[in-house]
């Protein structure tokens, strides 16, 4: 029993380590099979993501300058790694390129190009605006769901590139345990939301979302790789947020 306790809370601490600022020190007997169980512990770890900005809402400031600090708290606790994700698989699956490996050779140069660049300045956008009028919880919603999302990706398809370091991960992952996480997290999230059927609403469009983006990248990288993931986070994110706002 002290053997498992350690070993979840070791878990925990390499799942925070992956989705947030907060590094670990590598070890020498880290293994594969502690990095794919530590992809259970995503929500979780996004419940804690979602804290800083959800807090910064509650400001007593203007909409505009009130969700422009949430959102540059999000990019913050995460140190914008979906954000960069998201940027690269732009570039990569919009522009005209034939053959999927040039596409991935896209992906590994890093370069921000016109897609990247006109992407990521549509989905900042689009957050900020949302953020300006969605309700003080919404990132409590988004966050744990954009990271459930990744392990869904990760499960779901096969790796894009084998040999890279999140083919360790791909198809292997705890999917179950992540959605029974995600389920207690969000469950409380709704269940103490002012408006439940919206929040519950909320998480199903961001889901689908994140799905049909993740579907695409998929066809265009025909596998699934780390800013395919991140794209699945943030259009997760997106979709939940929308859905969060008071529509008419």
């Amino acid at each position: 029993m002290e053997y498992h306790q350690h070993s979840s809370i070791h878990r925990l601490r390499l799942a925070a380590g992956a989705l947030t600022l907060w590094r670990l020190p590598p070890r020498e007997d880290e293994n594969p099979r502690d990095l794919r169980e530590s992809t259970a512990f995503y929500p979780l770890v996004g419940l804690g993501v979602g804290l800083l900005p959800a807090a910064m809402l509650l400001l007593d400031a203007p909409a505009g300058p009130r969700a422009a600090l949430a959102l540059a708290a999000w990019a913050a606790v995460t140190g914008a790694t979906t954000l960069v994700g998201w940027a690269q698989s732009c570039d990569a699956a919009l522009t005209p390129l034939d053959g999927r490996q040039r596409r991935l050779r896209m992906l590994r140069t890093r370069r921000l190009g016109a897609f990247g660049a006109a992407g990521l300045v549509l989905l900042m956008l689009a957050k900020w605006s949302a953020l300006a009028h969605a309700p003080a919880f919404a990132p409590l919603v988004a966050a744990p769901l954009g990271r459930w999302a990744m392990v869904h990706a990760l499960r779901t398809y096969a790796p894009a590139e084998r040999g890279r370091p999140d083919a360790v991960l791909s198809g292997a992952v705890p999917l179950w345990a992540a959605t029974w996480v995600a389920v207690a997290v969000l469950g409380l999230v709704t269940a103490a939301s002012p408006d439940p059927a919206r929040t519950a609403l909320a998480v199903t469009a961001g889901t689908l979302l994140s799905l049909a983006a993740v579907a695409f990248l998929v066809d265009r990288f025909a596998g699934v790789n780390g800013p395919a993931c991140a794209v699945a986070c943030e259009a997760a994110e997106v979709g939940a947020l929308f859905a969060l706002l008071p529509w008419g």
